[in-house]
C-alpha cells in the first residue's frame, strides 16, 4: 500500500514536467521516475534507500529537474527525500538556487550542500552568513560540510575569521575554523599555516590554542614542538608528573612524533624514567626516547631493568628503544631478557633489539606500543602476540577461598580452580569510603590493625585499595579490586577492568604489617581465573594469556608448568 501511494504521489508531483525527461533510462531499462518512486517508497535510512539514491544521482541534470519540485511537496517525508538526494550532487545548475534557498529557509536542513553545488557567489554569501550565525559543527553540520566545496574562494573569509579569533576570547568567534580548514582539498593549505600558528603564539582563546596545537603537531610544525617542549619541561621541573599522567604521556607522545627533530627534548623525557613516576609515564618515556633518537639516555634506560619483571610493558618499550639506539652496552641485558623474561612479547622485543644492534636485520619500523588506556584501542604492543596459556587441566571441585588471608593449599595431584568470595559480613561504617575518594561497592574487606583493608570496585568509574579505621583512611593503590589471596606468606590483591576495548590487570602485593604496597605487577589483562597447581605455582588466567606466580613471589612463564 505504501509503495502504491508513494508512486501515485510521485505521478502527481511530476505530471507537469516535460515528457522526454521522464523517459530517461539507465542500463537496466528502468526510468528515472521508476527510481524516484522506489526511493520515496523505501524505508528511511535503509541500505536500499542509499542504493536507490545513488542510482537517481547517476542520472545527473534530469534528476535535479525532477527532485527540485518535490521540495515544495506537502509531505515532509518527500521533502526530506528530495533534499537528502540533492545534497549528493556535486554540480547543480545555478537557475535552481532560489528554490533551494527557499526550501532551506523553510527548514529543509539537507540542502546546504546542494546550494554549494551551484558554485555561485550568491550561494557562498548565503552559506557563509548561515555559518557565522551558527559555526558549531554539531548543530550546523550541513553548512560546515557544504562550505569546503568552494575551496580557494574561502581563503579571504577564513583569513579574516582567523584574525578575529586571534584577539577574541569568545568561543563563537573561533568555532568552525579548523572544521573548515580540515575539509579543504588539500586540508590546511599552505596559506593557512602561518595565520593559525599565530593563534598559538598570540591567541587570546585558550580552547582554540589547545586545538590549534594539536593540529600543528599533526602537521609537524615547529611551533607545536616548541610549546610541547616548554610544557614538558615545566612538568619535569615541578616533578608533578604523578598527578598528571595523562597530560605527561600525551606530551611525550606528541613530541616523539617529530622524530629526530625533537632530540633536544631528550633530557626532559629521560627524567620521566625515574621510579617515582607512574608506570604509564615511564613506559611512554622509554618509547619516546627511541623515537627522538636520544642515545645519552641509554644508561638510564638500562637501569629500568630492575622493574622489568613487574612492568612488562616498560620492559617491552625499553628493549625496543635500546635496539633503535644501537646500545651495544646493553647486549648482556638484552640477552638475559630474551632468555628469561616471563612475557613472550618482551622476549621477542629483546631478541629483535639484539639482532638490530648486531646488524643481523635491516632497520625497520618498530612496533608501536599503546602506553595509556584508550576506549578505542587496546593496551599494550599492537603487534605483540598473546601470552602462551597454561596447558594443564583442573579438577571438577573448585576451592572456595573464604578469607584472603588464608594460605592457599597446594593440591597433592593436579590443579584446582580458586573461587574468590567477596565480603560475607556486614560492611562496618568505618570501611565505607565516599565515591569521590575512591570508595563505592566494597569488594574486599580484611581486618587490619584495629581497622580494615578495603577494596572497592565501581566498574568503569574505578575503585581503590585503602586502609581505613574510624578516624581516617589512606589509599594504597588506585584501580578496581577483584579479590585477594595469600600465597607463599604474601597477601596478593587482584585489580582490573574490562570495559569496551579496555582490558587491564594488576597484581598488588600488600605488606599488612607495615600497611604499604610492596609490589605492583602489570598483568597481560584482567584476571578471569585462578588455578593452584601441584607444582607449587599459581596460574593467573587472562584473555591475553596466562601468568605463573611462584611461591617465592617470582613471576614465571605459564607454559613451563
Amino acid at each position: 500500500m505504501k509503495r502504491i501511494f508513494a508512486t501515485a504521489v510521485l505521478v502527481v508531483a511530476i505530471a507537469t514536467m516535460p515528457h522526454a525527461a521522464a523517459q530517461v533510462q539507465d542500463a537496466s531499462r528502468k526510468s528515472l521516475d521508476d527510481y524516484i518512486g522506489e526511493l520515496i517508497a523505501a524505508s528511511e535510512s535503509s541500505q536500499s534507500e542509499d542504493a536507490l539514491r545513488t542510482r537517481v544521482v547517476g542520472f545527473g541534470a534530469p534528476a535535479v529537474e525532477r527532485l527540485v519540485p518535490l521540495l515544495d511537496h506537502k509531505e515532509a517525508r518527500i521533502q526530506r527525500v528530495a533534499g537528502l538526494t540533492l545534497a549528493q550532487f556535486t554540480t547543480i545548475e545555478p537557475r535552481y538556487l532560489p528554490r533551494l534557498i527557499a526550501a532551506n529557509r523553510r527548514g529543509n536542513g539537507w540542502l546546504p550542500r546542494a546550494i554549494a553545488a551551484t558554485g555561485t557567489s550568491e550561494a557562498l554569501d548565503y552559506l557563509w552568513l548561515a555559518f557565522e550565525r551558527d559555526p558549531d559543527s554539531s548543530s550546523n553540520s550541513q553548512v560546515l560540510r557544504a562550505l569546503p566545496r568552494f575551496g580557494e574562494q574561502l581563503k579571504a573569509r577564513l583569513l579574516s575569521r582567523i584574525d578575529a579569533c586571534r584577539v577574541s576570547t569568545d568561543d563563537k568567534t573561533c568555532d568552525g575554523i579548523h572544521d573548515l580548514l580540515g575539509q579543504l582539498q588539500p586540508a590546511y593549505p599552505a596559506w593557512s599555516i602561518a595565520p593559525i600558528a599565530q593563534l598559538v603564539t598570540y591567541g587570546a582563546n585558550q580552547r582554540m590554542r589547545t586545538r590549534t596545537l594539536r593540529v600543528l603537531a599533526g602537521l609537524r610544525h615547529p611551533i607545536a614542538l616548541e610549546e610541547y617542549r616548554r610544557q614538558l619541561n615545566e612538568i619535569a621541573h615541578a616533578k608533578h608528573g604523578t598527578s598528571s599522567a595523562w597530560q605527561t604521556t600525551d606530551l611525550m607522545r606528541d613530541i616523539a612524533r617529530y622524530g629526530d627533530r625533537a632530540r633536544m627534548a631528550g633530557p626532559a623525557i629521560e627524567s620521566f624514567l625515574d621510579r617515582h613516576y607512574d608506570p604509564e609515564i615511564r613506559e611512554q618515556a622509554a618509547l619516546a626516547l627511541g623515537r627522538v633518537g636520544y642515545a645519552p639516555a641509554i644508561p638510564s634506560l638500562m637501569r629500568t631493568a630492575v622493574d622489568f619483571e613487574d612492568e612488562w610493558l616498560l620492559a617491552y618499550n625499553t628493549t625496543q628503544t635500546l635496539g633503535v639506539l644501537r646500545a651495544t652496552s646493553a647486549r648482556g641485558l638484552l640477552a638475559r631478557t630474551a632468555r628469561d623474561h616471563w612475557h613472550m612479547a618482551v622476549r621477542r622485543s629483546a631478541e629483535h633489539a639484539l639482532r638490530r644492534i648486531n646488524g643481523d636485520v635491516a632497520p625497520s619500523k618498530s612496533n608501536e606500543a599503546i602506553t595509556r588506556p584508550s576506549f578505542l584501542e587496546g593496551y599494550g604492543p599492537k603487534h605483540a602476540e598473546y601470552q602462551p596459556r597454561w596447558q594443564g587441566t583442573t579438577s571438577n571441585d573448585p576451592l572456595v577461598l573464604r578469607s584472603p588471608v588464608d594460605e592457599l593449599p597446594v593440591p597433592r595431584i593436579g590443579a584446582r580452580k580458586i573461587n574468590l568470595l567477596g565480603p560475607t559480613t556486614a560492611i562496618p561504617k568505618a570501611a565505607i569510603i565516599p565515591m569521590q575518594e575512591g570508595g563505592g561497592r566494597v569488594s574486599l574487606l580484611i581486618p587490619w590493625n584495629g581497622g580494615w583493608l578495603v577494596g572497592t570496585n565501581n566498574g568503569e568509574w574505578g575503585g581503590s585499595l585503602q586502609l581505613a579505621n574510624v578516624t581516617r583512611h589512606s589509599r594504597l593503590a588506585t584501580g578496581n579490586v577483584i579479590g585477594g589471596f595469600s600465597w607463599g606468606g604474601r597477601l596478593y590483591i587482584l585489580s582490573g577492568i574490562q570495559h569496551l576495548s579496555l582490558d587491564l590487570g594488576r597484581l598488588w602485593e600488600v605488606d599488612l604489617k607495615s600497611g604499604r604496597l610492596k609490589r605492583n605487577i602489570r598483568l597481560p589483562a584482567m584476571v578471569t581465573g585462578i588455578v593452584v597447581t601441584e607444582r607449587d605455582v599459581i596460574i593467573l588466567r587472562t584473555p591475553r594469556g596466562d601468568v605463573a606466580i611462584k611461591r617465592t613471589g617470582a613471576v614465571a612463564r605459564p607454559e613451563l608448568y
